[in-house]
């Protein structure tokens, strides 16, 4: 009976980086667009997602958790009555329709978080995502950290170890049992 099912090049799949690019206008506030003439110019920065150091990846993974808390907050407050059950009969249509209340919502319940979130994944500094980020682009960059640093993955791997005593015990009972 094998405890742990990990071969060889089973986390190999997981991205060392990810570049994400955001675009913005430069010095938006200095600009009087009564008397632009040409456009506004846009700039285009490439924002590297790379790996982050365990202790990086531990504040993460806590503010990850605190936002999927707040989520269920907002279910809460939505009428949800059970969030477990709701995850777990989540159907990409009940997505899809709590997605637009939930955006709408997301600057009350987690806009601090996903700020903190972007600032500590990719190094950028909070003033610059608050004033420059849109949403298309936060998500896009949320979602490369999470799979650059394996954020679920790994979350999926340690609810597999915490199993693993009791399929210890499991296992040594039956085989002290059969001498």
């Amino acid at each position: 009976m094998a405890f742990l099912n990990i071969s060889k090049n089973e986390n190999k799949d997981l991205t060392k980086s990810k570049i994400v690019k955001v675009t913005f206008i430069k010095d938006l506030d200095n600009v009087d667009i009564s008397n632009v003439k040409g456009g506004i110019k846009e700039e285009t920065r490439k924002v590297l997602i790379k790996k982050a150091p365990l202790g990086k990846w531990h504040e993460l993974s806590l503010l990850l958790e605190k936002f999927f808390d707040l989520f269920k907050e907002f279910l809460q407050e939505q009428g949800v009555e059970d969030t477990d059950k709701f995850f777990e009969n989540l159907t990409v249509k009940k997505l899809i329709d709590i997605f637009p209340k939930f955006i709408s919502g997301i600057y009350k319940f987690a806009i601090d978080e996903i700020i903190e979130f972007i600032s500590i994944g990719t190094g950028l500094d909070e003033e610059f995502i608050c004033n420059n980020l849109d949403m298309e682009e936060t998500f896009e960059i949320i979602k490369a950290i999470i799979e650059v640093n394996g954020l679920i993955k790994v979350g999926q791997e340690v609810k597999n170890l915490i199993k693993l005593p009791k399929q210890i015990q499991e296992w040594m009972g039956r085989n002290f049992s059969e001498k």
